[in-house]
């Protein structure tokens, strides 16, 4: 089997390449804009480009592909207008690539999208599940909405099989934003005062034992400090609930996770140590 794997050079990219190598047979071609610090190696072609976008010549790149792996985006940053131009361009590639992908009748299409599109968060012990009504809330949300819709739309009565994984966050080698900022304050033996927080939140590993620190600080403390400094939309994520019910990808494709999330955070501190 031969695939094609967009946003290759990036954290979800990356770890997926590692997998790939150590698990399968296939081969791959990777599109990158990047020239330097690409995995070697003989099952893997690597094609560089300018950019994603809508100017790509696909049909040099689809022939003899049999699956599209679409990571190719980025999370959202705090400059919406520059977030808006990104996210259209990004919609408008997209939207080409799978047309593309009809033309050269590629059996299957896997976008990788959000669980923002569901919403921001989820009650207690009510955990979303693909029966919800999507109600995305900001615009990196909505633009994934839009792409899944736009997908559907296209692919309908089509022999391509599509496959959209609305994820929660994802952690493990390399992750960026938050998570590395957590990652460095444990590095340096700072300790943590949430462990008043009981909310729940749904965590995927991309994991294949220092100890946390974590003391109990009065939550009402927390919420001043957070309040006083102007940072109330991390206070939001850190009290409230954001959980993915997994029975349908469980017994559609018999499917478990591999390690408990203990096991994949000591392992990925482990790492990050090292």
């Amino acid at each position: 089997m031969n695939l094609l794997l967009t946003g290759a050079n990036g954290f979800v990219g990356k770890n997926f390449i590692n997998y790939f190598i150590q698990n399968t047979e296939y081969h791959l071609l990777c599109l990158t804009r990047k020239k330097s610090n690409n995995i070697a190696n003989p099952r893997i072609k690597w094609v560089l480009i300018d950019d994603f976008n809508e100017k790509i010549n696909w049909d040099k790149h689809l022939s003899n592909i049999n699956c599209v792996i679409h990571l190719a985006g980025q999370a959202h940053t705090k400059n919406s207008k520059k977030d808006k131009k990104f996210l259209q361009a990004n919609y408008i590639a997209t939207k080409k690539l799978a047309k593309e992908c009809i033309k050269n009748e590629i059996d299957k299409f896997i976008f990788l999208s959000s669980i923002k599109v569901n919403g921001e968060f989820t009650l207690s012990n009510k955990p979303f599940t693909v029966e919800d009504t999507p109600s995305p809330k900001n615009i990196y949300s909505k633009y994934k909405y839009k792409i899944e819709i736009m997908l559907n739309e296209l692919f309908k009565e089509k022999k391509i099989s599509l496959g959209i994984i609305r994820s929660p966050i994802i952690y493990g080698p390399l992750v960026k934003a938050n998570f590395n900022l957590m990652l460095n304050i444990i590095r340096f033996r700072i300790p943590i005062p949430f462990a008043a927080f009981k909310n729940k939140r749904s965590f995927i590993s991309l994991v294949y034992k220092k100890k946390l620190l974590i003391y109990n600080l009065p939550k009402i403390i927390i919420v001043l400090v957070f309040k006083m400094l102007g940072l109330n939309s991390y206070l939001n994520k850190m009290y409230s609930n954001l959980q993915v019910d997994i029975n349908h990808a469980k017994n559609k494709m018999s499917w478990k996770p591999r390690y408990k999330m203990d096991y994949s955070l000591n392992q990925l501190l482990v790492d990050f140590a090292e």
